[in-house]
């Protein structure tokens, strides 16, 4: 799993917002992107995730055609990027590093610039500024706006033209436990309110985690996990007995085939199927064993722990 970066969690149906296949990209002898399989469904917010340096704006630069592969192949909605660039780019709104906004002008101002460019109608400007909820201070000069106001600003940009996908480089970044709230709410409502596919870039994977409904999980350019959140994350989690004598309940438990199982000094810990009639087996083991179990705690997984038990389990990547 962690070497493939097979999709885990429910199959995806119907045709893909972004596909690649066999996706590398070097600089000289450095490989920042390599051999990258993503699967993005539709209507989803996808949480691309990784420490800084792991590969991420280098792909996403290759997913909005700003850089080209030196292998694989890139599908968005079912077409190649190589072969249909203009229209497939037309139908993508991006923000990629730190928005470039007019500080003397209005809100209103920076948006309609944009849209006059790109030759929309002018209600476009009134309609993503309602979206991401600026309609109030659109008059206002953005040298007042704060930092929340700004990434808010930049979305709007992103969704002028109504794009069916969007991608956000670190659209949380350097903003106040507010404005992430803030742009988290906006974040999970885009697909239900306009039917677009939210691709979002971060390294702070516990924020991304309240956001997401899938995720790509990447480390040194490959990556390492993908799939549903929801499935991720419910499908071991870790428990903990408190027992008199955590050596036999540690024999007792690796013989009915629970596997990395840990032997503390009053306690075993040990990942299991989130299942509470597993639970409650293990637990009936251990007192017909003639042990005395105190407390049972379950420790529920997050995209964090379950990045670094893989990158644990990565010991060696094949070469290229």
């Amino acid at each position: 799993m962690a070497k493939s970066g097979n999709w885990i969690g429910a199959k995806v149906l119907g045709t893909l917002a972004i596909e690649t296949q066999g996706l590398v990209k070097r600089f000289g002898r450095q490989v920042a992107v390599n051999r990258l399989d993503l699967k993005v469904p539709q209507q989803s917010v996808f949480g691309f995730l990784g420490p800084n340096g792991a590969g991420k704006s280098t792909t996403m630069r290759m997913l909005l055609g700003l850089t080209t592969p030196d292998e694989g192949r890139i599908s968005i909605f079912g077409r190649d990027l190589k072969s249909n660039r203009i229209a497939t780019l037309s139908e993508i709104g991006a923000t990629i590093e730190a928005p470039a906004l007019y500080d003397h002008a209005s809100g209103w101002l920076n948006v309609d610039l944009t849209r006059r460019l790109r030759g929309l109608k002018r209600a476009e400007t009134d309609r993503v500024l309602e979206v991401v909820g600026l309609t109030p201070v659109g008059a206002k000069r953005v040298s007042g706006y704060s930092m929340g106001m700004r990434q808010r600003l930049a979305l709007a940009r992103a969704l002028l033209g109504e794009p069916k996908l969007l991608i956000l480089d670190e659209p949380t970044n350097g903003l106040d436990p507010e404005g992430i709230e803030d742009m988290r709410a906006l974040l999970s409502d885009l697909p239900h309110q306009t039917g677009v596919t939210v691709f979002v870039s971060s390294h702070l994977l516990s924020e991304v985690e309240h956001v997401a409904t899938s995720v790509g999980l990447i480390y040194e350019g490959r990556l390492i996990l993908q799939g549903e959140v929801r499935s991720l994350l419910s499908a071991q989690t870790r428990i903990v007995f408190q027992v008199n004598n955590p050596e036999q309940a540690k024999h007792i438990v690796l013989a009915r085939g629970v596997a990395d199982v840990i032997a503390n000094a009053d306690t075993i810990d040990m990942l299991v199927e989130q299942d509470r009639s597993g639970i409650a087996a293990i637990n009936r083991a251990l007192v017909e064993g003639g042990l005395e179990v105190s407390a049972v705690s379950v420790q529920l997984n997050t995209l964090e722990k379950l990045y670094r038990d893989t990158l644990s389990s990565c010991s060696q990547w094949a070469p290229l």
